[in-house]
C-alpha cells in the first residue's frame, strides 16, 4: 500500500508542477535583472523539494531480530614481512669522457 500512496503523491506533484509552470509563465518575453530573486526562488524550491523527498524515505524499519545478531570484531591485518636484503637504488654516473650512464648501487 505504501507504493500506491507514493505513486499518487508523485503524480500529484507532477501535475502541480505542470499547472504551476503553465500559470506562472508570461505570454511575452520580458528582460529584467531578476537574478537575485530567481536564485532565491531556486534555492527555496531546492530546499522544499529536498525536504519532501527526504520525508518520503522516513526512518528505516528494522526487524527486532537484527539486534540479536553477533557482533564480530574486525580481523587483524597481516603485516608484510620486512625485506632484510641489500637496499639498492639507481644513480647517474659519469665516465671519463663526460658521458652519463645509470648504474645500480647497493648498500
Amino acid at each position: 500500500m505504501r507504493t500506491s500512496y507514493r505513486n499518487i503523491f508523485v503524480a500529484g506533484l507532477v501535475a502541480f508542477t505542470l499547472a504551476g509552470t503553465a500559470a506562472i509563465t508570461t505570454g511575452e518575453a520580458e528582460a529584467h535583472n531578476n537574478f537575485v530573486r530567481g536564485l532565491g526562488a531556486g534555492l527555496a524550491g531546492a530546499a522544499i523539494g529536498g525536504a519532501i523527498i527526504a520525508g518520503l524515505h522516513g526512518s528505516p524499519q528494522y526487524s527486532p531480530y537484527e539486534s540479536y545478531a553477533p557482533q564480530y570484531a574486525p580481523q587483524p591485518v597481516a603485516a608484510p614481512t620486512p625485506y632484510y636484503g641489500p637496499q639498492c637504488h639507481i644513480v647517474w654516473q659519469q665516465n671519463r669522457w663526460g658521458d652519463m650512464y645509470r648504474t645500480q648501487v647497493c648498500d
